[in-house]
């Protein structure tokens, strides 16, 4: 896959982030019609994106869609869930998240939120050595598929933490002492 074809995600990414740099975390008001407009675009371009082919699946068994629907779904697909990612964040953000800017905000999410990255950059690669280890291959069904969906995040989650333990906060507090010259304390 070109680097080009993410280009429109990407300028999403970059636009909503000039506009937070724009606002100066400001709190929006809108009118409440706007903010549920938004929020019913964003959850049905996000839902398109998910369940968009779903319908060739289910019906046919295999996959099969004409040349036209398929360019078309890989063309918009990846530029519609930036959006609608876009629209979640700048209303949580902006204080219009309602319920789902509670969710989000919960405090409990925060020490995943480091580990997200790690997970993001690993999870192939730990992926990849569960694969290769295996001695038969799996029968795949749908009772299956979620038990190792569950497994790998945990694996993956629990390695992360392990990463971040051994490499991470050591790196940090070299960093912070290298080039803020200040006093590392040291447990004794």
């Amino acid at each position: 896959m070109k680097p080009y074809t993410r280009a429109p995600a990407y300028l999403v990414g970059m636009l909503l982030g000039y506009g937070f740099t724009c606002m100066k975390k400001r709190r929006v008001h809108l009118h409440r019609g706007f903010i549920c407009l938004g929020w019913a675009i964003a959850v049905a371009i996000a839902m398109t994106v998910i369940l968009g082919l779903n319908k060739q699946y289910a019906e046919l068994g295999s996959y099969y869609a004409s040349n036209t629907m398929r360019s078309f779904y890989n063309a918009t697909a990846r530029f519609g869930w930036a959006l609608s990612m876009a629209w979640v964040i700048w209303a949580c953000h902006t204080g219009n998240g309602g319920p789902a800017g509670v969710v989000l905000a919960w405090p409990g999410f925060a020490p995943l939120s480091k580990l997200t990255y790690a997970v993001f950059i690993m999870h192939p690669d730990l992926m990849i050595v569960f694969y290769y280890n295996l001695r038969k291959q799996i029968h795949q069904t749908t009772f299956t598929m979620t038990i190792l969906f569950f497994a790998h995040t945990v694996a993956d989650f629990m390695f992360c933490v392990g990463l971040d333990l051994l490499v991470g906060i050591p790196f940090t507090r070299l960093e912070d002492a290298l080039l803020h010259q200040r006093t590392v304390y040291t447990h004794s």
